[in-house]
């Protein structure tokens, strides 16, 4: 009972000591200590956000590939954020924000994805296709397939561009001009695309870049042998190989 008693009357003389400081502090006093609780605890949250960060960082480019389809299955623009390079947080940052870091819809909603290498540009650059399965309520599934370009950066690896995953990837075979407008055959022998063979028609809508840059160049680059990445764009004739225009053409 003493040793209760004595614990209660310590703690009730540190509880009146705060009460005194509290009360003999001026209103000034008091809001700059509210200020700095506030700073503290935001300088204290940044640091628990960075760790966890840092723990999302993978040591693989598969890895991180995955972890990416993963992040976008969830509708997780936290996860996804993580996982991005800083050229790529600087340009997401205000809309993944604005929308709370969620990403995507509730419905439809992606039932499951496949990740498949593609390219390995060099040892410090990777690029996947992903492959989202979506489905909703009525059980209606379809496809939607995205590119994902990762990158090393000091021993972890980070997404560094996504877009949307070619049509067909392969080499330019052939060009002709067919009713003046010209026309590029493009095979894929490494069976990566959707389509192993198609006609490509260049059209006002077309844009053709060099490589894997915002480069704009003009239709003389495109020659036999180039290996090139095709989205399509506008109706196609349903033949084999199919007849299609081009969106936009990446000439490597």
């Amino acid at each position: 009972m003493r040793i209760k008693a004595s614990v209660a009357t310590i703690l009730l003389l540190v509880l009146a000591a705060m009460i005194s400081t509290v009360s003999a502090a001026t209103p000034g006093q008091i809001s700059a200590q509210a200020n700095g609780n506030a700073d503290l605890e935001l300088t204290v949250l940044k640091a628990q956000v960075e760790q966890l960060e840092a723990a999302l960082a993978q040591d693989d480019p598969l890895g991180a590939a995955k972890a990416w389809a993963n992040a976008v299955k969830r509708r997780n623009g936290a996860w996804q954020y993580a996982l991005m390079t800083p050229e790529l947080r600087a340009e997401h940052h205000r809309q993944l924000a604005e929308n709370n870091w969620s990403t995507g819809t509730s419905r439809p909603w992606i039932q499951g994805f496949t990740v498949v290498e593609r390219d390995k540009v060099d040892p410090e650059t990777f690029i996947y296709d992903v492959n989202y399965v979506y489905t909703d309520s009525t059980g209606t599934t379809f496809n939607v397939r995205e590119t994902v370009v990762v990158k090393e950066s000091e021993g972890k690896w980070l997404v560094a561009a996504v877009e949307s995953a070619p049509d067909i990837c392969g080499q330019i075979s052939e060009i002709t001009t067919l009713d003046g407008r010209t026309r590029i055959f493009v095979e894929d022998k490494k069976g990566v695309s959707p389509y192993d063979k198609a006609y490509v028609f260049i059209t006002e809508e077309t844009t053709i870049f060099a490589g894997r840059t915002d480069q704009v160049v003009p239709l003389d680059q495109l020659k036999v042998g180039s290996r090139v990445e095709v989205i399509f764009s506008g109706p196609a004739l349903k033949s084999y190989p199919i007849q299609v225009g081009a969106g936009t053409i990446r000439v490597f």
